[in-house]
């Protein structure tokens, strides 16, 4: 499995299965679900150079799935998040809830993101703040009634 491979690996396929969701070279929703889940696995790593790969993918894999895996996905990125997390990890959710918003309908924001944004724009690591308020600009335009 690929979570359980050499970081190298793990790069390498994050590369290709960002390559394949992104130019939609996969179709198949079940496969991209199943690849969706593999990068929600992935993204319990550490390692910079995974992360930023697997996001990638696990950004664009959203776009298949139901609204319960939507919402599932969308705790598992706030989850990146968390204080506990590691710097590296919580850039990364920085940046996926940032990029996930467009998958909200206005009035279906999960319960919690917007406090998690919120906090994250409070982070002690200024790297965090910055991430976030990179995205500042898609999260009010896809929230403004």
């Amino acid at each position: 499995m690929i979570d359980k491979s050499s970081e190298d690996l793990q790069v390498e396929a994050g590369r290709a299965f960002n390559s394949m969701v992104r130019d939609i070279i996969i179709e198949d929703e079940g496969l991209i679900r199943q690849i969706h889940m593999t990068a929600s696995k992935v993204l319990s790593t550490w390692s910079q150079e995974v992360l930023f790969e697997w996001r990638q993918v696990f950004k664009l894999s959203m776009r298949v799935l139901s609204q319960q895996e939507t919402r599932d996905s969308t705790e598992r990125g706030m989850k990146l998040c968390d204080k506990t997390q590691p710097l590296v990890t919580r850039l990364n959710g920085a940046y996926l809830l940032g990029k996930m918003v467009k998958y909200f309908e206005q009035d279906q924001v999960p319960l919690g993101w917007a406090q998690k944004v919120t906090i994250m724009s409070q982070d002690f690591n200024c790297e965090v703040r910055q991430e976030i308020a990179r995205y500042f600009k898609t999260i009010f335009k896809h929230l403004r009634p």
